[in-house]
């Protein structure tokens, strides 16, 4: 029997994912958890995502729609969670699903141990690409490097408060890991809980935010961004690497001398990374 005080929001940020996000929300009402919330946010997108929500939702008082002028992924989360009730967020992209019985197995593995701070697990690749997504298991410093930790994961809605949420500032992506970057820190290892199975879909598609965004160049300016955020704790999981800046002004670092680039070049030397942070790597604002 499902806990009342177990109320799981779901939150899905939309812009202009008409055409995908019923998808996403079907998945949600077909979820066997039936203690949840569905929070939807429209960000303010120019195609008939707005109608295309409306209708699917209809009466049903288990979703609720906002729209906001386009604001960007992360102010659109968080307006999510601001109108929330739940206890533990779940968030969804638009263009993404969920298997059945997803929450079910998320909030099983809060019940079997309470000190648990997040919940995530293997995914499925569906649309371009087909197969699943083997997602390394957590390692704190390691997710300094990279991210191992997709968007659709269950969490506290506490522990979303006492980070303050997303950043907005993170405005062309890598908003998530930014973000577990903060809600993670000072977790152990067994405090983040990897399912070996995949409970959800990743979509791959040529026009999704992950992709235009590389695309772009503007990812490079996100990486830097990151680092800026979280400064300090990559100070203290590094701090070698951090003697060899430490003469610099931190702002005159982070805006004109380009520490990132040396910064991932001298903590990882990973071919991928390597090669996300060729050219210039200067913060717009």
């Amino acid at each position: 029997m499902n806990d009342p005080d177990d109320l799981i929001s779901v939150i899905v940020p939309c812009y202009n994912y008409g055409h995908y996000v019923i998808e996403a929300l079907k998945s949600v009402a077909d979820q066997t958890f039936r203690n949840w919330e569905c929070i939807i946010v429209n960000d303010g997108s120019t195609d008939n995502s707005k109608e295309i929500i409306e209708s699917f939702i209809g009466g049903d008082t288990r979703f609720q729609l906002i729209n906001i002028r386009n604001s960007g992924v992360s102010t659109a989360r968080n307006t999510a969670v601001m109108n929330s009730r739940g206890k533990y967020l779940f968030p969804l992209d638009a263009d993404n699903k969920l298997y059945p019985e997803c929450l079910e197995r998320c909030i099983a593995e809060f019940h079997k141990n309470k000190d648990l701070w997040l919940v995530y697990s293997e995914a499925e690749l569906f649309g371009e690409e087909k197969g699943l997504w083997n997602l390394p298991p957590f390692d704190y410093k390691t997710m300094l490097k990279y991210n191992m930790i997709d968007n659709s994961c269950l969490f506290r809605r506490s522990d979303f408060d006492r980070v303050g949420g997303y950043r907005i500032n993170m405005v062309y992506g890598l908003e998530d890991w930014d973000f577990f970057i903060a809600l993670l820190y000072g977790c152990r290892t067994d405090q983040v809980k990897k399912l070996m199975e995949p409970l959800f879909f990743y979509r791959i598609n040529a026009s999704g935010r992950r992709v235009t965004v590389e695309a772009s160049g503007r990812q490079k300016e996100m990486l830097d961004l990151m680092v800026y955020n979280n400064f300090q704790i990559y100070k203290e999981y590094f701090p070698l690497i951090f003697k060899r800046i430490h003469a610099f002004d931190f702002q005159e670092n982070m805006l004109n001398k380009k520490p990132v680039k040396f910064l991932v070049k001298a903590l990882i030397g990973l071919s991928v990374l390597k090669a996300k942070l060729t050219g210039k790597n200067r913060i717009h604002k």
